[in-house]
């Protein structure tokens, strides 16, 4: 404690050295039977028929969108989210991004409009979060993916309106696989397309369309499956800590971001009144040796910030206080402290 409590740090269980250790000493290390277990767990807990397995989140996103053709044609984005990962991804595969303003509570995607409503739309489920228009039903000129990257505890078991949820095993997400990511589906069409174009190791004649390396290594699929058999152990503590600290913050008077019913929060965001406030938040929780930050950043340049006013105050006026799996009671207790006499500071 004497450095004070971090904003998150990753927990590293036996299950994932012992998994990695059998990965290393089997050879196993880019190609491997770790990869086929993750793929059938995976399948088996989300309910879908098709894993493809990736090399990051990023690539299993920009593959879902090669694949479904959206070169030259519009893509739907939140104006704000916390890295720019997905209008990358839009870029790199030739897609052109539409900026739209977002929810209130969830800072995702609303569901279309009737007027808005064609064309391919990403929406994240923000710090666990699920987007609203991810759980009604789409027109059938919206093509919906489901941007879980921070949402592995969240995301809805069974058929789902989206035609692709993209998970992330990145670290400090809360399904570590040192890395990788994947895309879930039900269109058996799709996951073919995405899985030829994530691997071009199997590839033995020329072909027109471009394939990649952007397949996940052995290795990292066994480090994820540690995770997995942890993952109970992983959500209790998480949503124990969250509920403490949602309560400490509202004894404060402070606003956090809600939970809608099924939603396992990864990050726990309050609302500041005014970028100042969020600021001077920032400031006396490191005064309380507990690190808080900003989580948001407007994705669109400001020439469109005018058309996003919902993103553009959820960025000034957000921030997170440490949350993450396994935090110690001594941890938790600091935070909560801070975030009680954190209601004196001025708005």
């Amino acid at each position: 404690m004497s450095e004070g409590v971090p904003r998150i740090r990753v927990p590293v269980f036996e299950d994932q050295v012992a998994l990695a250790v059998e990965a290393l000493r089997g050879g196993h290390l880019v190609t491997g039977p770790h990869l086929e277990r993750l793929a059938q767990a995976l399948a088996e807990r989300f309910g879908r028929r098709h894993v493809v397995l990736a090399s990051s989140a990023f690539a299993a996103l920009f593959a879902t969108l090669k694949a479904l053709g959206v070169e030259g044609r519009a893509v739907a984005l939140p104006g704000a989210s916390t890295c720019f990962a997905m209008p990358n991804a839009v870029r790199a595969a030739g897609g052109r991004v539409e900026w739209r303003d977002v929810e209130p509570d969830t800072a995702s995607l609303p569901p279309p409009s009737p007027e808005g409503a064609a064309g391919v739309v990403v929406a994240p489920d923000h710090f666990g979060r699920v987007a609203r228009i991810c759980g009604q039903a789409l027109p059938p000129d919206v093509t919906l993916i489901e941007d879980a990257a921070q949402a592995f505890l969240s995301v809805r078991p069974g058929p789902a309106a989206a035609a692709a949820t993209i998970l992330s095993f990145y670290p400090t997400k809360i399904a570590n696989g040192a890395g990788g990511g994947a895309v879930l589906t039900d269109d058996d069409a799709l996951a073919a397309r995405v899985g030829r174009l994530v691997d071009s190791s199997g590839q033995s004649t020329p072909e027109t369309t471009a394939r990649h390396n952007l397949s996940l290594c052995n290795l990292h699929a066994a480090v994820l499956l540690g995770t997995l058999r942890r993952m109970d152990e992983i959500e209790r503590g998480l949503m124990l800590a969250h509920r403490r600290l949602a309560a400490a913050a509202e004894r404060a008077g402070l606003r956090v971001m809600p939970a809608g019913p099924g939603d396992r929060p990864t990050r726990m965001i309050l609302f500041a009144e005014s970028e100042a406030h969020r600021d001077r938040l920032i400031g006396h929780f490191g005064e309380h040796a507990v690190q808080a930050a900003r989580e948001l950043l407007l994705l669109a340049d400001d020439g469109d910030a005018p058309r996003l006013p919902v993103a553009c105050r959820l960025v000034a006026c957000t921030l997170s206080v440490p949350l993450f799996p396994l935090m110690t009671e001594a941890e938790t207790s600091a935070v909560e402290r801070s975030i009680l006499t954190a209601g004196a500071v001025a708005a």
